[in-house]
């Protein structure tokens, strides 16, 4: 199996017949995710991750995505009934930093219908199709680029709060079926959504006053285990309340959570990182000729006196 995430990240291997050296360059520094899945080898029912409904993992026409999550790829347009379950303790982390940033990659595929759904949300307990109440927590991220937050405090995240004024709402930047990076970060004071490293919606309250608590989705994460902790995390779906919006038949890839919030410029270095790689087993040389550095299983093979860039990404936590 190829590395799906063979990055072009800078480093600068001078192969020898038996001795190589190497430099890293001036890219922007990522921190460590807290969670991280790129669904290679992601099964159903194992790690916390449960399939809900009829998604599948399946391999993505574009390499630089390998493996990803389709969710409805049959199109039923139903409600609430499917989506990807992850781990209950994927918001867990950001109880101390009370920061927190998630990102994904999404790709509309053949969803309709979508202005109102969600592509992540997170609860306490699952919630049904047949629901006619409220859920309780509430963090919901809409295609449409705005949020819901009801987490041991409520944020009205309306016009009222929004930075410029008027929230902006469209889901028009999906429908072009390319893959885009979605990106939320959060504070106590603050709520940003970007869309490909461009922020759409920023919102700033004072972080205390009712209407304007942010930090309820921090201390529900981390005190998940707990009744009313937010532990039901969706990837794909999910509605919130009793909104007739259907589970959107989105493709998903690279779902990360960070205890900080990342910089645009960070966002921007994720996205560099993922667009820059090479496809199949291939990592392009700097000539760009047809000689290629191979990877088989876990093995690199380097042409002597040649140069490459490359790197490798940690699977177990995402970083490079």
């Amino acid at each position: 199996m190829y590395f799906k995430h063979l990055l072009f990240k800078s480093l600068l291997v001078i192969a020898g017949l038996c001795v190589g050296t190497s430099t890293w360059a001036d890219d922007v520094v990522v921190p460590t995710p807290v969670y991280f899945n790129d669904f290679s080898f992601a099964r159903n029912g194992e790690d916390g991750i449960e399939i809900v409904g009829n998604g599948q993992f399946e391999d993505d026409a574009d390499e630089r995505f390998g493996r990803i999550f389709h969710n409805d790829p049959k199109l039923t347009k139903a409600v609430r009934t499917n989506y990807l379950k992850l781990p209950a303790d994927v918001l867990s982390h950001s109880g101390t930093s009370k920061e927190m940033t998630i990102g994904f990659w999404v790709n509309m595929k053949d969803a309709v219908d979508f202005f109102y759904s969600p592509l992540f949300t997170a609860y306490n307990n699952e919630t049904k199709a047949s629901d006619s109440t409220s859920p309780w927590p509430i963090f919901t991220c809409l295609a449409r680029k705005v949020v819901s937050l009801n987490c041991w405090g409520y944020c009205d995240l309306s016009n009222t709060h929004n930075d410029k004024g008027t929230n902006a709402e469209t889901s028009a930047w999906l429908d072009d079926k390319a893959w885009h990076y979605y990106t939320i970060t959060l504070t106590s004071t603050t709520i940003k959504v970007y869309i490909d490293g461009i922020v759409e919606n920023s919102w700033t309250v004072d972080g205390t006053t009712e209407g304007q608590v942010i930090n309820g989705l921090f201390e529900g994460g981390a005190a998940y285990t707990h009744e009313n902790g937010i532990k039901y995390i969706c990837l794909g779906g999910n509605q919130s309340n009793n909104f007739n919006d259907p589970d959107p038949a989105f493709g998903f890839d690279d779902f990360t959570v960070y205890n900080v919030a990342l910089s645009k410029e960070q966002i921007d270095q994720i996205r560099a990182n993922k667009l820059r790689n090479a496809t199949g087993t291939k990592v392009g040389k700097q000539d760009n000729s047809t000689e290629y550095l191979t990877a088989t299983s876990n093995k690199i093979t380097l042409k002597p006196g040649e140069s490459y860039h490359y790197s490798f990404i940690n699977y177990n936590n995402g970083s490079t």
